[in-house]
């Protein structure tokens, strides 16, 4: 899988399913422009996560029932120890923060360095 359809494969679960049995009441994409065009991730929304000298945007963004913002990182099947430390970032904003990645591409370093960081 590449990231754009990790991005809409984890759309659908959250919109589905929520997070660990909480439902989601709201749920943001990302207005990237490589995203803009696949409808079923609508709404868009830019979400920033200010730095010492930068920004970073996380992937998709929303809120849980239980009142916890959380977002989320997605990469594909390549730079996924990058991802988990881009998440790791979005937690200066939001109460939970996560990586979806290809399963297939998620060896034991990667979620052992994203248990160690909380992601």
């Amino acid at each position: 899988m590449n990231e754009p359809e990790v991005i809409v494969a984890t759309h659908a679960f959250i919109k589905a399913r929520g997070i660990a049995e909480t439902l989601a009441n709201g749920l943001y994409t990302d207005a990237h422009a490589s995203l803009l065009k696949i409808p079923q991730l609508r709404p868009f929304q830019r979400f920033s996560v200010e730095l010492e000298d930068s920004a970073i945007h996380p992937d998709l963004v929303g809120r849980l029932t239980d009142g916890s913002y959380f977002a989320v990182e997605a990469k594909g099947t390549t730079d996924l120890l990058n991802g988990v430390a881009q998440a790791e970032r979005y937690a200066r904003a939001f109460h939970r923060v996560f990586l979806a990645a290809d399963a297939q591409a998620c060896g034991e370093s990667v979620l052992a360095e994203a248990r160690r960081k909380d992601v």
